[in-house]
């Protein structure tokens, strides 16, 4: 068994060159570590608390995987750009950029991904994290690896390790991110890279982030770990995280992390999961991974609850922050096609999206609509996703709870 596998350079673009990780010009990652899989529960928050991310095992049983890649490529093929199941050539038009991550198409409201956020286990673990089941969902969308005779032409990114936290704007734990894996993932076919306990030393990471980019916002969140930083070398390196397919991986947002493409030498050796994939009649991703991030309701303000409530009616993708509002442009405004929306928002969705159960009893039994996100109110009858107020008058309540928020701000400074 190979302790420590190369990425091919000639496939690879690293995005920061961490010398201490490159061997003979090539990643480097060590991939002896065997990450311990826990079932959703005490156990699993600890070690989450512990090493800054945990493996949680069978979030999607084989009836729901089935049904998630059934949903996925029901998406891919719905796009519009000539995806093609059968034909991995195509498979690029989707758009995935150097990370593998496909934003477009309205991916973050699309059947697909509401599938994976609504499975009872993932939901389950987040209700332990946050002491609470009345929670948010993000709208992020999914990452995709393609099989070795398709890297060539796609853009590969690799040695990106970041934290999606700023210490500055946002100490101490703010979000726990997950993905769902659709197939069984390791070296031989791209995995999940963690920094353990990093998390720990976000104030230190970020500081010094600024100090080697000092024109960093302090509302940027996502924060590139400069070459060569001590967070990658000492007391813990890097190591890459296998899991099952069904299996959620779960992190802290302030932990040091990455993905990386396939790691191979040149060696006829094939990982146990690269063996799985050539064994399938079906080409698939060699990794294929969907997002997920959920956190209390309470941490929303109403601006943003209704603008989570309006952004599900556009198919507006989002980032992994569920109390902000932080989004790419629309599928219109980008000249796509929303591809395979969720059209049918049953209960748990709209409560995932900010409504409350008052709402939702409100729309069942036909009650009149209010402007407070608080209310009985929120739907139209029977149209489940409209939220019973014109275009025009949505974007005045938004910019009316705006300008109030502003002046508050405005207000509290003058105190100060």
């Amino acid at each position: 068994m190979l302790h420590l596998l190369l990425a091919t350079p000639a496939l690879r673009s690293p995005v920061v060159r961490h010398h201490s990780l490159y061997a003979n010009g090539s990643f480097a990652v060590d991939t002896t570590v065997e990450v311990p899989r826990f079932e959703p529960g005490v156990e699993a928050l600890e070690h989450l608390k512990r090493e800054g991310y945990v493996v949680v095992r069978g979030i999607a049983n084989a009836s729901e995987l089935d049904e998630a890649r059934r949903l996925l490529w029901s998406f891919l093929e719905g796009a519009g750009v000539g995806v093609r199941r059968e034909e991995p050539s195509t498979w690029h038009r989707s758009k995935p950029n150097p990370y593998g991550i496909v934003w477009g198409f309205g991916v973050g409201h699309s059947r697909f991904m509401w599938y994976i956020r609504t499975r009872p286990r993932l939901l389950k673990m987040f209700e332990l994290i946050w002491s609470t089941d009345d929670l948010l969902a993000s709208f992020e969308g999914f990452s995709m690896m393609p099989p070795p005779a398709q890297e060539s032409s796609w853009q590969m990114a690799e040695s990106w390790f970041h934290t999606d936290q700023n210490a500055k704007s946002r100490p101490g734990r703010q979000t726990v991110q997950s993905f769902t894996s659709l197939w069984d993932q390791d070296e031989g076919t791209g995995a999940f890279v963690v920094v353990p306990r990093s998390h720990k030393r976000h104030m230190e990471v970020t500081r010094r982030v600024y100090e080697a980019r000092p024109r960093t916002d302090d509302e940027q969140q996502f924060l590139m770990i400069p070459a060569d930083d001590i967070v990658l070398r000492s007391p813990r390196k890097p190591h890459l995280v296998r899991c099952k397919a069904g299996d959620a991986v779960l992190w802290d947002s302030r932990t040091v992390h990455c993905n990386t493409p396939r790691l191979i030498q040149a060696i006829p050796w094939v990982s146990p999961a690269r063996a799985e994939a050539l064994e399938e009649p079906t080409p698939r991703p060699s990794r294929l991974v969907a997002y997920a991030s959920f956190a209390p309701r309470k941490r929303a303000s109403d601006v943003v609850i209704r603008k989570r409530q309006h952004g599900l009616r556009e198919q507006q993708t989002c980032t992994h922050w569920p109390f902000d509002y932080t989004c790419i442009p629309t599928p219109a405004s980008r000249g796509e096609v929303a591809s395979d929306p969720l059209l049918l928002a049953q209960p748990l969705h709209k409560h995932l999206i900010g409504y409350t159960d008052a709402q939702i009893d409100a729309w069942y039994h036909g009650r009149p609509p209010s402007g407070n996100t608080h209310a009985d109110s929120g739907f139209d009858h029977p149209l489940p996703l409209d939220l019973q107020r014109s275009e025009h008058e949505l974007q005045q309540i938004l910019k009316a709870d705006q300008a109030s928020m502003d002046a508050s701000r405005r207000t509290d400074s003058i105190r100060s």
